[in-house]
């Protein structure tokens, strides 16, 4: 099961897919929020573990929104993950929080690790069971070494900027990106950053919910950054940029990291950082 996630080579699975494997002892469905909502919407997938990035899955040291925790080996290794895991992570609203969990997933080692299509919505719209519960597990080992290249920081934001080859995407509206909508952040300033250019995150899913497919993904994600290969994703707080780094990934795109910081780091006047509008 978990082999043929991996030979596939896709990361995103369908809701028939995971219908006729969650009762297999190697999957591990993770639900993806900011905050805890099976304790207050009392609706999971059966066997979900929560993985909240507003808590465990972000690094509560960080003055900045939603950073990758510290030890992300971790993080996964404390709601059940192994090595031999094929970990499924779904959101109850779209793929965005799933999708950054996929991305730390990644940054921990693993290897077998995909998106649920379409979400919570989507596997009760196809008749999946719920629960009111969550699942308890033990602790598991990970043994793979973390993928920390995966993930950028300002220096390497203004060094991707100074390049040729590459190119930065910003995964926000594209009124945040021209600085004619508030950022939701008190105290930043609106704009982008300096050559960086726009693909909403929005804007790979579909009208049911779902991630356009590979094919169409190629065609957007070529629209917007041309013949680059190398890719910086960035946002507000690094999570939608991780639902555009999926979609890269679906399209073929290997050389994609994520700006940890993003627009919470380099938005913020006392940085001084140039922008555009």
């Amino acid at each position: 099961m978990a082999q043929e996630a991996r030979t596939q080579g896709r990361s995103i699975v369908s809701v028939d897919w995971l219908r006729q494997h969650i009762d297999d002892p190697d999957v591990v469905v993770l639900c993806a929020s900011m905050g805890n909502p099976i304790r207050s919407h009392q609706v999971a997938i059966p066997g979900a573990i929560v993985a909240d990035l507003e808590s465990d899955f972000s690094d509560a040291s960080n003055s900045l929104p939603h950073t990758a925790p510290q030890n992300a080996t971790a993080v996964f290794e404390n709601v059940g993950v192994s090595d031999s895991s094929t970990v499924v992570v779904y959101d109850r609203h779209g793929m965005m929080c799933a999708a950054r969990v996929w991305w730390l997933a990644r940054l921990a080692g693993l290897s077998s690790v995909a998106v649920l299509d379409g979400g919570l919505p989507a596997w009760i719209a196809a008749g999946g069971e719920t629960s009111a519960s969550v699942q308890a597990q033990s602790r598991g080992r990970i043994t793979a070494s973390e993928n920390r290249h995966l993930l950028t920081d300002m220096r390497g934001v203004e060094r991707a900027a100074a390049r040729s080859y590459g190119v930065i995407v910003d995964a926000r509206s594209a009124g945040r990106f021209a600085g004619v909508e508030p950022e939701p952040r008190d105290g930043l300033v609106a704009g982008h950053i300096p050559g960086s250019v726009n693909l909403p995150y929005t804007d790979v899913v579909d009208d049911n919910g779902l991630l356009k497919t590979p094919e169409e993904l190629q065609t957007l994600v070529e629209s917007v950054v041309g013949s680059a290969r190398e890719l910086t994703m960035t946002c507000g707080s690094g999570v939608s940029a991780c639902l555009i780094a999926l979609a890269a990934w679906e399209a073929g795109y290997r050389d994609v990291v994520v700006y940890d910081g993003s627009w919470s780091e380099w938005g913020r006047p006392d940085l001084g950082k140039p922008y555009e509008t």
